[in-house]
């Protein structure tokens, strides 16, 4: 079957504070963030078969 391949991947997305206005009323829309884990294993004798989780 041959071996398997493993990846993974670690990320941050973040976005600043925001003022909106768009629509006459001003929105003060706080900053977040999120911290982000991804691991793909591949296998299979060309590596046909992933995993994603």
């Amino acid at each position: 079957m041959g071996q398997a391949n493993i990846i993974s991947d670690v990320f941050i997305r973040a976005a600043s504070s925001a003022k909106d206005d768009s629509n006459g009323t001003e929105t003060n829309v706080p900053g977040w963030a999120t911290l982000n884990f991804a691991v793909n294993t591949e296998f299979g004798n060309e590596d046909q078969y992933r995993i994603k989780a």
